[in-house]
């Protein structure tokens, strides 16, 4: 009984994606559950990911056109926090 409790907390905690048989319904409904949210907070992320992507872009053009209108030349800035 210990062993399919310990099984439970492992799934319910981790996330685990695999059944080992015999399996309990308790055990199936906590993996199911820990996919479900690990799929829906990868996908927030992507989402999130694709509008600070979309963001970086339209910054980059705008400074583009600014240095342009003021006749600055960018080249081999060097990034953020390198030394």
């Amino acid at each position: 009984m210990s062993f399919i409790i310990s099984r439970f907390k492992l799934h319910a905690e981790s996330g685990q994606d695999y059944v080992i048989k015999p399996f309990s319904a308790n055990e199936l409904r906590a993996q199911v559950r820990s996919l479900i949210i690990t799929k829906r907070t990868r996908d927030e992320l992507q989402k999130e990911l694709a509008t600070q992507n979309e963001d970086l872009s339209r910054l980059a053009m705008k400074l583009l056109a600014f240095s342009k209108a003021k006749g600055i030349e960018i080249r081999n800035c060097p990034s953020y926090g390198r030394e």
